[in-house]
């Protein structure tokens, strides 16, 4: 290879030299200088080295071509890594402020639930201890009611008379006052 890189240097002076000689035309085509170039060679030596000047410039092409093609890949590999690595820390960052965010929320909506929830227990409770209530006195004035008609009727019995309220209330004061003296209510 070496040896023909060489031998065509040698031809480019050569060429250059017999052009230095030939006077230049004023409106000539490309064809026509190269024949004056190469006046005295044949036409089937210009092609062929025509044709191997075209292939290594085209194989220099084609190897700079794919060695941009090469750093290029590289190069784009590299700015896909980077911005994987990018995006994965933006999504990362946007993932912890929305986290954040609705952490927040939670909390705030945490608080309004559990403040609600006591207010409504403490209503509810309220109601029931006014239900419970009514319902005590209810079932006391039944049970007041029931005494009454029965000491009526102890008494219609053993003193063969009906006693008025009162009468019936100092009889269950004084009943209940024996037999707190007596210790019936500490057993």
């Amino acid at each position: 290879m070496r040896g023909s890189e060489q031998s065509l240097a040698e031809e480019k002076v050569h060429e250059r030299q017999n052009l230095k000689k030939i006077k230049p035309m004023k409106k000539s085509s490309i064809l026509d200088k190269l024949l004056r170039r190469n006046y005295q060679k044949k036409p089937e030596k210009i092609l062929e080295r025509a044709h191997k000047k075209a292939e290594g410039i085209v194989s220099q092409a084609v190897t700079k071509a794919e060695s941009l093609i090469d750093e290029t890949k590289i190069f784009d590999e590299e700015i896909v890594s980077q911005y994987q690595i990018l995006l994965e820390q933006q999504l990362i960052q946007i993932n912890r402020l929305y986290l954040e965010k609705y952490q927040k929320k939670l909390d705030r909506l945490e608080k309004i639930v559990e403040s609600k929830l006591a207010n409504n227990l403490k209503e509810q409770f309220e109601i029931v201890q006014k239900e419970v209530q009514i319902h005590k006195k209810s079932q006391l004035s039944i049970i007041d009611q029931q005494i009454k008609e029965k000491v009526n009727q102890i008494a219609q019995k053993v003193f063969n008379q009906s006693l008025n309220n009162n009468q019936v209330q100092e009889l269950i004061i004084k009943a209940l006052q024996k037999a707190e003296k007596e210790g019936v209510f500490n057993e």
